[in-house]
């Protein structure tokens, strides 16, 4: 599993980026990033005719394929040079077309079960998720997710003997979400059990409403910070960000540009 966790650590900006498919005339979805404007690591992403992840590619990195069969699907990580396939998962969705299981074998490490279950409130918002590992490793954890007024304002992640392991904190401005589905970097995650596995969230239920000025991440004594400020489109489309992140160790300020295909 820890080679899948290396392969997959550079996926994480895409499906942070994933468009909210609203209810207008303008439905757009994130056709491309670039960090940093280095366009030789330009990441590129592809969709299927419902608006769903088919593929996400990193040039000299991985690339990583979803295919979907009624209510299942099956998640994919290869080679983008050759081909390779390096490992797969199995999904699993409501009738609504939400993520309620994950499911994946992982032979680099002797064969280890990783399960997660997914569960919804009545409004649509994903609320828990669990982790159950079978294997070398027996790590279980909880998400427990917390909204107000449309926005997920805290997870708590807690471990097996109810001690928790990490607390993460969101604080909003006023500009509507219409870009991100769940999260905005692979530290401030509200789903700290898939580690790796963030093509999954726009298959989440919903998303929060407003984009988050700033966001807290707690663990122990361990305090991350993260703040944003946005460039938009004349559709309200976040085209450029800015994050700055700062803790004990240290600064850095990351500059994010999306490209849209929009029907």
């Amino acid at each position: 599993m820890k080679t899948i966790r290396i392969l997959t650590a550079t996926l994480f900006i895409i499906f942070a980026v994933s468009c909210t498919k609203e209810k207008n005339a303008n439905k757009c979805s994130i056709s491309s990033i670039t960090i940093n404007n280095d366009i030789t690591h330009k990441r590129t992403i592809k969709y299927d005719n419902q608006g769903r992840i088919t593929e996400y590619y990193v040039p000299g990195g991985s690339k990583m394929k979803i295919t979907y069969a009624g209510l299942s699907g099956t998640l994919e990580f290869r080679d983008p040079n050759v081909d390779t396939l390096y490992n797969s998962a199995t999904l699993l969705f409501d009738s609504q077309g939400r993520l309620i299981s994950f499911e994946e074998y992982a032979y680099t490490i002797g064969l280890t079960r990783y399960y997660y279950a997914f569960k919804y409130n009545s409004d649509g918002y994903l609320i828990s998720t669990e982790q159950t590992l079978s294997g070398p490793y027996d790590l279980y954890k909880r998400d427990t997710l917390i909204y107000t007024n449309g926005n997920l304002t805290q997870k708590i992640t807690r471990l097996s003997n109810n001690s928790i392991y990490q607390t993460i904190n969101y604080t909003y401005g006023t500009d509507k979400n219409k870009t991100w589905n769940f999260y905005w970097n692979g530290h401030t995650e509200p789903f700290s059990i898939l580690s790796g596995y963030l093509s999954l969230y726009p298959l989440l239920g919903k998303s929060s409403a407003n984009l988050p000025t700033s966001i807290v991440s707690t663990e122990g004594s361990f305090v991350d910070n993260f703040s944003y400020n946005y460039l938009f489109d004349s559709d309200g489309n976040v085209i450029e960000y800015n994050e700055l992140r700062s803790n004990t160790s240290f600064t850095e300020s990351t500059n994010y540009k999306l490209e849209y295909i929009c029907n």
